[in-house]
């Protein structure tokens, strides 16, 4: 049995790579880092689809953004990319109306039943600040100054206000 380095999807959950995604009920917020050759890079991993439809993604970045055409496109079961049955799969995470619902290896839209909502790399601490009265912004801040996995500035949506930034 030869050397085999670890990569990426040996310390990490498949759909947790490099990523901070909260919701707090009212707010979605996402960090901007993404890793590119051991290089940080600036990316936008939050969208607004239509005045009551938002959209984030959790892992390859790629990979996400075709998801979020797949469920722009009106999700169709039988149109769901084939890259998610791999190991390292991504998460898509939608707000409709002011819900937080989730996608991960199958078209199966999960509904979230918590009062907040943490996924990537930095969710640990984003609950954890969420826990102690952050809202969603304030805990994304909070995992890009102790998570190494996450960084480079917050975006966010005000869903039930309509603000963003």
């Amino acid at each position: 049995m030869g050397f085999k380095p670890l990569g990426v999807g040996d310390y990490l959950q498949a759909g947790d790579a490099m990523t901070c995604i909260a919701w707090d009920g009212r707010n979605i917020a996402a960090d901007r880092q993404s890793t590119y050759c051991g290089t940080r890079i600036t990316c936008t991993k939050l969208f607004k689809i239509d005045g009551f439809r938002y959209a984030a993604t959790s892992g390859n970045r790629d990979d996400g953004l075709l998801l979020i055409e797949w469920y722009k496109a009106g999700s169709v079961v039988a149109d769901w990319p084939k890259f998610q049955e791999q190991e390292n799969f991504t998460n898509l995470i939608v707000v409709e109306y002011g819900q937080l619902f989730y996608y991960s290896q199958q078209p199966i839209k999960i509904k979230c039943e918590d009062k907040f909502f943490a996924m990537g790399s930095g969710r640990d601490f984003a609950l954890g600040a969420m826990d102690f009265g952050a809202n969603a912004i304030q805990a994304v801040e909070i995992a890009n100054k102790y998570s190494t996995g996450c960084g480079l500035g917050v975006d966010h949506f005000d869903v039930l206000g309509g603000h963003e930034t």
